[in-house]
């Protein structure tokens, strides 16, 4: 039986029958501008709250490149209509955008455009190296990289807006099951002291993002399967929806017992409190499925 806990590059770029020789050298036209985007965005991960964690993220993409490196697929180096076209696209695009980045300065709706252009690039380019059936592999460890940007304000307000009312009602629920009367009035949460406000940095789209890249990141390190990656995601961002919930129900009945200045004194502390959890509940998860896979596959050897 083939082992489960193995590195997964052999399901992800199946094993040609051969292969190239090339090296890192081949892959420069894409590693120059994703070096680019990348200084670029470090404006972002300085500035933005919650994004500090950015700097590490290039360190994981090149992590990942080294897991697939050793078993690159086949070189093919064929032109064609199609990736010309892609890698045209994604030039120009790249040109526009950093003309536009230079002038207003690495906004996030800037940035997560200069991004995209780069991969669409990535993309073609990759595709006339390794052909249309395994060039994804190799782009997937480049494309990681878009997980430490900032959303476009557009999605970021959306989404924002979207967790904090879920957060706020499944808070009020929980308030109410356990004898503290509360309702939910757009983002405040009305307690007989007074309303306590489910704040943006309560929504948990910064902890969910966060989950969802490192989920991301084990998942294609430690898992073949890619229902067991799904699994692996979406237990992440239950974590963080879950997490946030009981920060603003535990700040609520902080407010409620012992007034609302406690809310100020401990809303960042429970905040990094809850990130952590989140975080080390995935890591916990990868560790238990693959302590579990491993004594299976033992359990099997025996038999």
């Amino acid at each position: 039986m083939e082992n489960q806990t193995s590195a997964h590059v052999d399901a992800d770029c199946p094993e040609p029958a051969s292969y190239a020789q090339g090296s890192l050298w081949l892959l420069m036209p894409v590693f120059l501008p994703w070096t680019w985007m990348a200084f670029k965005a470090s404006n972002l991960w300085l500035t933005v709250p919650g994004f500090a964690f950015g700097w590490l993220v290039p360190v994981l993409c090149l992590v990942l490149l080294g897991e697939i490196w050793p078993k690159r697929p086949l070189l093919i180096s064929s032109w064609r209509a199609g990736n010309i076209t892609v890698c045209g696209l994604g030039l120009t695009c790249f040109l526009l955008f950093q003309s536009h980045v230079a002038a207003s300065g690495s906004r996030p709706a800037a940035m997560f455009a200069l991004a995209l252009s780069v991969l669409l690039f990535a993309s073609g380019y990759l595709h006339y190296l390794y052909g249309p059936k395994r060039w994804w592999c190799v782009w997937f460890p480049f494309a990681f990289v878009a997980l430490a940007l900032p959303l476009p304000s557009f999605l970021y307000d959306h989404l924002t807006g979207w967790l904090r009312l879920q957060v706020g009602y499944l808070a009020v629920e929980l308030l109410s099951v356990t004898g503290i009367p509360a309702q939910l009035g757009g983002y405040l949460i009305y307690l007989p002291k007074g309303p306590v406000g489910v704040e943006e940095a309560c929504s948990g789209l910064r902890s969910l993002q966060s989950a969802f890249m490192l989920a991301v990141f084990f998942g294609w390190i430690y898992f073949k399967s890619a229902m067991a990656r799904v699994v692996l995601i979406l237990w992440g961002c239950v974590l963080a929806l879950m997490g946030n919930v009981l920060r603003v129900y535990g700040l609520s009945r902080m407010a409620h017992h012992h007034g609302f200045d406690v809310v100020e004194r401990y809303h960042d502390l429970t905040g990094w409190i809850i990130l952590a959890m989140t975080l080390g509940g995935v890591v916990l998860a990868v560790w238990v499925s693959q302590r579990v896979q491993r004594s299976l596959h033992i359990n099997l050897q025996h038999e």
